[in-house]
């Protein structure tokens, strides 16, 4: 028959290894904090029956050893009760607990300096915070209704054998310690050792069982939820299909309509360049006026044509779309002056062009196109008694060309907007535009990995620039995807 020495071993080892297993499920559970209470609770029990086997060893420090004892016992069943009103989403009662470990923290060294001799009231004391403990965790198991009610049930009944065993210790130890005689120790300690380690042994199963619910439970839910997710993903790929179709269908009816617009467009331009040419034919050279109106018809109605053509090239993403040579930026300034020369307002134009600037490899028409698109701007949407300012210059590696003009400006809420398809600012009227010039605009210098800023000018008026980084697009190159 093992000795009580032995058997105290046994029930620590027995301790530590189950504080063990919850400290290796929380190492692999991250997510289930609570299990760290557990791991505490159950090694600390370990420690405070380890100081039991020393309490025989070191007798010297038996008040010190008795204090520990008691102290650590409480910590233990506090960090249980707390972990288990965590694990079943309850409060877990702490400032009750608080109040038990701070009640032994100060009651037995109190006692075991006034009466250490007295242990029967030390008893008592012990039966009291057990039954308090014992009746925290009915509690919590009672209010839950998250655990099966199998496990629920068995929690319950080790519960209660372990609150009527302690009651009974009390009984028995008040009958001793008034009627009897004898040491309490040695009747009550191996009946009291006995229940401890059955009530922490079906604590640890129960306990168990009820983290492997849990984790099944939240597994469960990770699953339902990754479903749902699932769901949610193939409608959403399945409304981007449809969204997809839709604007693969909108792309060939607007290439279609592009296709007859061009189409239409080339009859009433022939006529008007037959027109001028024979307007150039029947009036006398003599006069330069007639002549220069005439030549700024034949140049609008070619470059239409050469605008349209490259427009509708680009959008079927041919190779000729882009048609790039060396050009003179002094050259297309010149060019933007001689487009200008013929209309009323070209005295409002002031052009600044800086020294020194490099030749660019891109396709002038494109340059010009775009150049003419912010220039028009500038003139439909600015007085006719303000200035418009065309400035080209260099930039670290870039070629900046500017339109600066004295207008309305653009609201800084749509600047973001402005440029998109058949956008335009609230602040125009109905008569000035489509939308469709800095659209164009912007279409033409992707062609040449340009970009264009517009923002408010300082004072009133707005600022248009395109940014063209030097030296431009391969000659051999013969389209940049747009």
């Amino acid at each position: 028959m093992l000795d009580i020495t032995t058997s105290i071993l046994m029930i620590t080892l027995t301790l530590l290894l189950q504080g063990c297993v919850f400290l290796v499920v929380w190492l692999t559970q991250r997510q289930l904090h609570v299990l760290k209470y557990f791991a505490a609770g159950f090694i600390c029990y370990g420690i405070a029956m380890l100081l039991l086997i020393f309490r025989g060893i070191f007798k010297d420090y038996m008040s010190l050893n008795i204090i520990a004892h008691n102290v650590v016992i409480t910590v233990a069943s506090a960090l249980i009760v707390y972990g288990l009103g965590r694990l079943l989403k309850q409060s877990g009662y702490p400032r009750f607990l608080l109040g038990c470990v701070a009640f032994a923290a100060i009651f037995w060294p109190v006692i075991m300096l006034v009466d250490p001799a007295n242990v029967g009231l030390r008893v008592l004391a012990s039966n009291a915070l057990g039954m308090l403990i014992a009746g925290a965790i009915f509690a919590i198991l009672w209010r839950d209704t998250s655990q099966p009610r199998l496990i629920r049930w068995i929690g319950l009944g080790v519960i209660t054998i372990q609150f009527c065993a302690l009651c009974l210790r009390s009984i028995i130890t008040i009958r001793l310690m008034y009627w009897g005689s004898g040491t309490y120790e040695s009747i009550l300690q191996g009946w009291y050792y006995f229940f401890f380690h059955f009530v922490t042994s079906c604590l640890f199963l129960v306990i168990l069982g009820m983290v492997g619910y849990r984790l099944q439970a939240d597994l469960h839910a990770r699953n339902i939820a990754l479903s749902r997710e699932v769901e949610e993903r193939k409608q959403l790929q399945e409304t981007a299909a449809k969204a997809l179709a839709a604007e693969k269908a909108a792309r060939k009816e607007q290439r279609q309509l592009l296709r007859m617009v061009t189409h239409e467009f080339r009859t009433p331009l022939s006529i008007i360049d037959r027109a001028a040419e024979m307007i150039d034919v029947v009036t006398e050279k003599s006069l330069p006026a007639v002549t220069q109106r005439v030549e700024t018809i034949h140049g609008a109605v070619l470059r239409l044509v050469r605008f349209t053509e490259r427009f509708l090239a680009a959008d079927r993403r041919e190779k000729d779309a882009a048609q790039p040579e060396e050009v003179a930026l002094p050259d297309l300034v010149s060019r933007m002056q001689q487009h200008f020369q013929g209309w009323d307002d070209a005295g409002r134009l002031r052009f600044s062009l800086a020294e020194g600037l490099p030749r660019y490899i891109g396709d002038p028409q494109m340059l010009a196109t775009a150049l003419i698109n912010l220039i028009d701007n500038a003139f439909k949407y600015s007085p006719d008694d303000t200035a418009i300012e065309v400035t080209v210059l260099q930039q670290a590696d870039e070629i900046v060309l500017s339109v600066r003009d004295y207008g309305i400006g653009i609201p800084e809420e749509e600047v973001s907007s402005i440029g998109s398809r058949f956008f335009r600012a609230s602040n125009t009227t109905a008569a000035t535009g489509t939308g469709l010039g800095l659209y164009n605009t912007r279409r033409l210098l992707d062609f040449h990995n340009g970009r264009l800023f517009l923002r408010p000018a300082p004072g009133r008026g707005t600022i248009a620039a395109i940014y063209l980084p030097l030296p431009g697009i391969p000659l051999n190159n013969a389209a940049v995807s747009a």
